[in-house]
């Protein structure tokens, strides 16, 4: 039977307040860059690929692969070795540009063969984070059904912060032109990839607070 589910972040509330003040003040400087507060030095700047914000993004995405393969190993159970693939996805998709290579380039330049123009970026990203997306959500249903009550419970936790990230990483990406009129470009990127580190952030802070909070599950 399994033991009765922890309450969100009670083992990990350190963490999580930790790494979202470190978010914080890389927003700030963003922020500060951008106001001319502060001199302008793209490896700040939240958007720069190799930049320091993406560093630290991809720290925190190696780290929460690590937590949910240990809790892989300590439970015998396979929806953690799941969400350390997708965490490690996430890494691999951030430091090698993934969804700009495929989807902002291959997928774009095959559908302006089919005709369409200066939405074939757009829409190719967006048709990588669907297909990648619904990969995803098959293994994540593969391994449901193996596993019990409370770690489902868990589960949907995860899989509501990787949609909160999906939401800051994929939607207002793909809402970028639609939201242009309203709200201007750099609010635009402080939202979106302000929003990504905080998601990133609650997951990784999740992950820790599960590994601490589980002892070992006998094999099924």
């Amino acid at each position: 039977m399994d033991p009765r589910p922890p309450k969100p972040f009670s083992g990990a509330l350190g963490v999580l307040l930790a790494l979202l003040a470190v978010d914080f003040v890389l927003i700030g400087i963003h922020i500060a860059m951008n106001e001319g507060a502060l001199p302008r030095d793209r490896s700040w700047l939240l958007w720069k690929d190799r930049g320091w914000p993406e560093f630290f993004q991809y720290g925190k995405a190696l780290a929460t692969a690590a937590c949910f393969a240990a809790l892989a190993v300590q439970r015998r159970t396979p929806l953690p070795w799941v969400f350390a693939g997708v965490s490690l996805l996430l890494f691999f998709d951030d430091a090698f540009r993934l969804h700009e290579q495929v989807g902002g380039e291959w997928l774009a330049g095959v559908l302006r063969t089919s005709g369409i123009g200066k939405e074939a970026k757009d829409v190719g990203q967006l048709l990588y984070a669907v297909g990648v997306g619904g990969l995803l959500l098959g293994a994540v249903a593969l391994a449901w059904r193996r596993s019990g009550a409370a770690e489902r419970r868990e589960g949907l936790i995860v899989v509501g912060l990787l949609a909160g990230l999906a939401l800051f990483g994929v939607g207002f990406d793909t809402l970028d032109g639609f939201l242009r009129p309203w709200l201007s470009r750099s609010t635009l990127l402080v939202i979106e990839d302000g929003g990504e580190h905080v998601m990133m952030t609650a997951i990784a802070a999740y992950a820790v607070h599960l590994l601490r909070a589980k002892g070992p599950r006998p094999v099924r």
